[in-house]
């Protein structure tokens, strides 16, 4: 059976860029990079070109990019040293946009233990942040609003959103991890603090992530050490960091790759909705990543069964994040977007950057024979 894959936004396979520079390093001795010798001085040399990548891919400065383990851990350190650069948790105001990654909300979940009041911006129903839930704003505080959201790929108008939050006592910090690829991203020109990107969902290998800091900003740091600028301790993962850098630097070459992707997943989803009554895709008339698609379906179909069928058809899509092992579950974003009776029917779609036109006639025959089977004929 020949698969399609079609969970990109969970995790997508090392760009065969990435692969051959991987490769090429099986010949050097790479030793620690905070070592003085030469063998360290390479890794630290290599470490340093990963950061530069990074930094130019984003507008940003070298200096402004701490390596980490993952997005999660991003998306933690930056909630927690915000809060704690306020003088929190206990006192800070925690804003979070409602359809957030589930990391956010468990960095959330922790400061909130810690004493911090935690409040959920509510989003209309194409998935947008309401612009006036800011206009209360509580200083001090911290502000936490994703710029693509992950089941759905709805694209936050950040600069407009935040440009009434400008009290000395508020932080911000950005979820970029499904964005950053995907769409231009500048950190110079996004009003916030910090910002977090992830290797693996661009290209890279798992375990090489990032977490932008803005200079001048104040972060105590969520692992002690003297690496990364004492920001995160403990030795960098080289070859994770380096295959996020080659795979940023591929991307830089790539501007407006994504056009064609954009215009499969468009009209993979026109041949559905003429062809399903009922169908719904969520966030549709919002500004989009190019790549997501997440799809509602009518009763009696969901999401969980949908995905268990198409695996066995040979595609592999999802029905939410990819947050715990093997987990099925129904789409908080779409409950947050107040269609509660869509959120058990929903189905992600997300295209690589290779996917071709034929992987999706494969999985819309093989979706129409999943709901064929179903007693549910369009």
């Amino acid at each position: 059976m020949v698969r399609a894959y079609l969970d990109h936004n969970a995790t997508t396979f090392p760009l065969p860029e990435v692969w051959d520079q991987v490769l090429s390093l099986r010949a050097l001795r790479l030793g620690n990079p905070s070592s003085p010798h030469q063998e360290g001085r390479q890794a630290r040399l290599l470490l340093d070109q990963a950061r530069w990548a990074v930094a130019r891919l984003l507008d940003a400065e070298p200096e402004e990019v701490v390596f980490t383990s993952s997005g999660t851990e991003a998306n933690l350190t930056a909630l927690q040293g915000l809060a704690r650069s306020l003088g929190g948790p206990a006192g800070i105001h925690l804003y979070l946009g409602s359809t957030e990654h589930p990391s956010v909300f468990a960095a959330a979940q922790r400061l909130e233990a810690e004493g911090a009041r935690v409040t959920l911006l509510p989003v209309d129903s194409r998935g947008l942040v309401r612009g006036e839930s800011l206009r209360q704003l509580v200083a001090p505080a911290v502000v936490c609003v994703q710029l693509a959201n992950h089941e759905t790929g709805v694209l936050q108008p950040l600069p407009e959103l935040l440009a009434q939050v400008r009290d000395q006592g508020v932080r911000v910090h950005c979820d970029a991890v499904q964005a950053v690829g995907k769409i231009p991203v500048s950190f110079r020109q996004l009003p916030v603090h910090t910002m977090s990107l992830s290797g693996h969902k661009i290209g890279g290998l798992a375990g090489g992530a990032a977490l932008l800091v803005r200079s001048g900003v104040m972060l105590p740091p969520l692992i002690p050490g003297e690496q990364e600028r004492r920001l995160r301790g403990g030795t960098e993962a080289v070859l994770a960091c380096c295959a996020l850098g080659w795979a940023c630097r591929v991307w830089q070459e790539r501007q407006g790759f994504w056009g064609r992707v954009e215009s499969l997943r468009d009209a993979m989803e026109a041949r559905l909705l003429a062809t399903v009554p009922g169908l719904r895709v969520m966030g549709e008339g919002a500004p989009r990543t190019p790549n997501t698609s997440c799809l509602a379906f009518p009763p009696p179909l969901r999401g969980d069964t949908l995905v268990t069928a198409l695996d066995l058809e040979g595609i592999a899509v999802s029905s939410g994040p990819a947050c715990s092992s093997g987990a099925l579950r129904e789409s908080a974003v779409v409950r947050a977007m107040g269609m509660a009776d869509l959120a058990p029917r929903t189905l992600r779609v997300s295209l690589g950057f290779d996917t071709a036109a034929e992987e999706l006639d494969v999985f819309v025959d093989a979706l129409l024979r999943v709901i064929a089977r179903a007693g549910t004929r369009p």
